[in-house]
């Protein structure tokens, strides 16, 4: 079965443990998975570029670079019968030194098998749609759980201010899982705490459901230093908790789906409360 889009983007830092802010593309040039959800523009015209050229029989490979701050790198992918398939593309972080740069070319080979099997990567769609929902309402992290299931899935932001996503796992898996099952109620929250020391977050979370009954919950954190969620944000995590629900459910695609991905099982016990 070929690997999920982000097993193969977690791989990138084992092959190159520098590289940063890792994101898929397809072969138009659209954002399959990111490490975090958001892609630069710089990064997105850099493989635009990459791709147009290929296309047409141009290099394989490009590097843009700027010493005092970073290298961005972007590879194409094709298909074993060479098919133009995507591009992978990263950043290393500066300052260096001319003459500190790893050259294209040889990461290139180093990262060839990768790229092979980059082509043959498949989108968990659960994951995308947290990655798609975390971006469009610039939070830190969002989570979703079925408790029944035990599953537990969550996409956190590059940069995220939340210090405690362990923490939010427990929320999520706990209080606002139950929350949900026994009211079904969805929930805009600008200001909560897990305890009186731990900075303030907001949350926004939304019942997913099978006809009347309730089997989880979505919920989108972010830390209080970050504009208050708006209606729309509440507006697009109601859409994502749509397709989730479609997803997910028993009754639904979500036997398909649990048998067919590990799962992973949270051992917390404890719910923190929030204020």
């Amino acid at each position: 079965m070929p690997a999920t889009l982000s097993t193969f983007g977690r791989l990138v830092s084992t092959i190159v443990p520098r590289a940063g802010g890792a994101a898929l593309f397809d072969r138009q040039g659209r954002v399959l998975w990111a490490a975090g959800g958001t892609v630069p523009e710089e990064m997105r015209a850099l493989v635009a570029d990459l791709l147009a050229s290929a296309d047409t029989g141009g290099p394989s490979y490009t590097l843009r670079c700027v010493l005092k701050s970073a290298a961005s790198y972007a590879f194409v992918m094709r298909t074993g019968d060479g098919e133009l398939a995507g591009a992978l593309a990263f950043a290393i972080g500066g300052p260096f030194r001319r003459d500190e740069l790893l050259l294209p070319g040889a990461l290139e080979q180093r990262l060839a098998p990768l790229l092979a099997a980059g082509a043959r990567a498949v989108a968990d769609p659960v994951e995308r749609v947290l990655a798609e929902l975390a971006m469009g309402a610039r939070a830190d992290a969002a989570v979703v759980c079925v408790p029944r299931q035990r599953l537990f899935r969550c996409h956190s932001a590059v940069g995220s201010r939340l210090p405690r996503l362990g923490s939010l796992r427990r929320i999520a898996s706990g209080e606002l899982a139950w929350r949900a099952e026994s009211g079904g109620e969805a929930l805009r929250v600008n200001r909560a705490r897990l305890d009186p020391d731990d900075d303030p977050f907001r949350f926004i979370s939304m019942p997913l459901r099978s006809g009347a009954r309730v089997f989880g919950v979505l919920v989108l954190f972010a830390h209080a230093s970050r504009a208050g969620f708006e209606p729309a944000d509440s507006e697009l995590a109601a859409r994502s908790a749509t397709q989730l629900a479609a997803l997910l459910a028993p009754d639904a695609g979500g036997a398909s789906y649990f048998s067919s991905r590990r799962l992973i099982n949270s051992t917390d016990t404890d719910t923190p409360q929030v204020a």
